[in-house]
This record gives structure tokens, C-alpha cells and sequence, in this order.
């Protein structure tokens, strides 16, 4: 059995920050994480979103997305510049669909500001009913 250490601060506080705005459904508490040299990017964007604004935009835009919606984070890895977080999200979607997927998150930070955030998922969660599934 390995040994993982506890996670950073920083870790931390990102964790309960976004459990905290899935439930009060507010981006709000997030921006304090990002300043105006963050970008931010997941798979559903072309271009990366940038700054407060971006983070703000990006949020928002990351709650509309569902009408419920709850991350478990299974494992960290932290290093000198950034952090991974491993996770499960499950809930329901905007449509009322019921849905579950996993993702990798990884943040480039600089002192306590997330320069770079990136996200990682299955977006097969996110196709409409029946898309996209070979016939077995």
C-alpha cells in the first residue's frame, strides 16, 4: 500500500471551492483562484478562456451545463508547479438526464493563482441518448 500525502493548501481550498459552488450553484468563489494571466480550457472549448472574465464566463458557463452536479476527488498528485485531481462527477444534466463522468484536472500554479487550468474528461456523458454507441 503506497502512501499519499496529504494534499497542499492550495489543493484543498480548490477542492471544497468547487464542491461549494456545484451545491450554491454561484461561480463566485472560484475567481478568487484565477487573476488576469490565468487561462482556462477543457475539452468543450476551441479556444482557451482568459483572465477574471474568462474564469467567470468559464464557471458559469460549467454549472449551466447541469441542474445538479457533485465531484468526488479520488486522488491528488501535486509537484513544485502544479497539481492533478483526479475526480467523479455525477448528477443530473440540464435536460434532466442522469449522468456520471471521470476527468483529470491539472493546474500550472504560480504562488496561490492557478496560472493554467485544464480539464480532461469523458464528454460520451455529455451526448444525447443513444448518440454516438455502436449497436451491440
Amino acid at each position: 500500500m503506497t502512501h499519499q500525502p496529504h494534499p497542499s493548501e492550495l489543493a484543498e481550498n480548490f477542492m471544497r471551492t468547487l464542491q461549494e459552488i456545484e451545491r450554491q450553484r454561484d461561480p463566485q468563489p472560484m475567481l478568487a483562484f484565477f487573476d488576469e494571466q490565468s487561462t482556462l480550457r477543457n475539452l468543450g472549448l476551441q479556444e482557451p478562456m482568459h483572465g477574471l472574465e474568462g474564469a467567470q464566463r468559464f464557471w458559469q458557463a460549467y454549472l449551466d451545463n447541469f441542474s445538479e452536479v457533485r465531484t468526488d476527488f479520488n486522488r491528488v498528485i501535486e509537484g513544485p508547479q502544479g497539481i492533478a485531481l483526479e475526480w467523479e462527477s455525477s448528477g443530473k444534466l440540464g435536460d434532466g438526464r442522469d449522468f456520471r463522468y471521470e476527468g483529470i484536472t491539472v493546474l500550472e500554479v504560480d504562488e496561490d493563482k492557478v496560472r493554467h487550468f485544464r480539464s480532461y474528461y469523458d464528454s460520451a456523458a455529455f451526448l444525447p441518448e443513444g448518440a454516438g454507441r455502436v449497436a451491440g
